[in-house]
């Protein structure tokens, strides 16, 4: 009996003791310094790095997630870690951290600070490639997909944002834009998801400086201010080529009003250039009157049901009803594209802006009051 008993009190030791090694040896695995971990195609993050202090359960989860990518591409990527981001792509690191520092982080910074509540806190895979091959050769490994955008997309379910570098950091923006707002405001409507996503497609990074006399001013970003006490991140919308679509749909009578674009846009089919261009452009008015910001806190924070968002923007803008609206709206866009500060360019070229255009625009403004 004391043989028997002295028998399992060994074999109980001897897994306590295998049991701590095991623990030890996976509790390294995950707790490393620093944010970096280096993949390539089938390969899993270095051993080598030395153990640190214990991680939170999102930054494990990010690593877990980034050390599953290489088994998922053909091709070769390295990956960073920067909770609740993981950063990927046909970049070294080197080029992943600048994104990271140059276009993500300060993005992330000036949308949270404007509209936002907080970070997903989930992990959000951020794969970047140099061309347009690469870029859809990733989708079709990861999700078959097929016939995509050329600039980039946004997985929600699979919290899985690809873009193509190629066409340049529009489409980071736009879809940071989504995953931001997925994780605040899920049930917003469909026109202003896409609305203000494509305004921050094309923006300007400025810093928001306030000096040591408490005056504040903008600077482009990478520029010096002199005696500052306080800089943060800011994204100025920019007009950009969907202005053109505008204008045609204006030129040939097809513009809808704006109840019928929250009410019935769909964003998808033949129609969905000028979805667009309308919500985007309905965006920057909104913004432009500095109604974006508190339209949407008001919008998120209602309690009885506004499925399209529209009683809540006409209470927002103070206007008596949609005529009215559309009237300030038509008006604005006459004075908008008149203004040298806001000449529609892009990658497509410049579209001049003739007087005969500008008329119209405000005949239709006149027409709707």
């Amino acid at each position: 009996m004391h043989a028997k008993s002295s028998s399992v009190v060994l074999a109980v030791l001897a897994c306590l003791a295998s049991w701590t090694v095991w623990r030890a040896h996976d509790t390294g695995r995950w707790n490393r310094a620093g944010g970096n971990v280096s993949l390539s195609s089938g390969s899993m993050p270095s051993s080598h790095v030395p153990a640190a202090a214990p991680v939170d359960a999102l930054e494990a989860l990010c690593r877990e997630r980034a050390a599953r990518l290489p088994r998922q591409l053909a091709q070769s990527c390295s990956a960073i870690v920067r909770p609740p981001f993981v950063l990927a792509g046909d970049l070294t690191e080197a080029q992943l951290q600048t994104r990271w520092a140059d276009v993500i982080q300060p993005a992330c910074d000036a949308l949270v600070a404007r509209y936002f509540r907080q970070l997903p806190d989930h992990p959000i895979l951020i794969l970047m490639f140099t061309t347009e091959a690469a870029y859809r050769e990733a989708a079709e490994q990861l999700f078959f997909d097929r016939g995509v955008s050329r600039f980039g997309y946004y997985k929600p379910g699979q919290h899985t944002v690809l873009v193509n570098l190629a066409e340049g950091d529009g489409a980071l923006y736009h879809e940071l834009t989504h995953v931001l707002m997925d994780a605040d405001f899920p049930n917003a409507p469909l026109w202003l998801q896409e609305g203000m996503a494509t305004l921050y497609e094309a923006s300007e990074l400025r810093e928001t400086a306030i000096g040591a006399s408490g005056s504040t001013c903008e600077t482009s970003r990478g520029v010096e201010t002199a005696a500052v006490e306080h800089c943060g991140p800011r994204l100025v919308p920019l007009p950009n080529w969907r202005g053109a679509i505008l204008r045609r749909a204006l030129r040939e009578n097809r513009l809808p009003s704006i109840r019928q674009l929250i009410e019935a846009a769909r964003f998808r089919g033949p129609g969905e250039a000028l979805d667009y261009a309308y919500a985007r452009y309905l965006s920057l008015f909104l913004h432009r009157r500095d109604a974006l910001a508190p339209y949407y806190a008001a919008l998120r924070e209602r309690t009885e049901p506004d499925a399209t968002g529209g009683p809540t923007l006409l209470e927002v803008c103070a206007v008596r009803d949609w005529a009215a609206l559309d009237a300030e709206f038509l008006a604005w866009l006459a004075d908008s594209v008149s203004d040298p500060r806001t000449t529609e360019s892009s990658q497509r070229g410049s579209v001049p802006i003739s007087v005969t255009w500008m008329r119209l625009v405000r005949r239709l403004a006149q027409r709707a009051i």
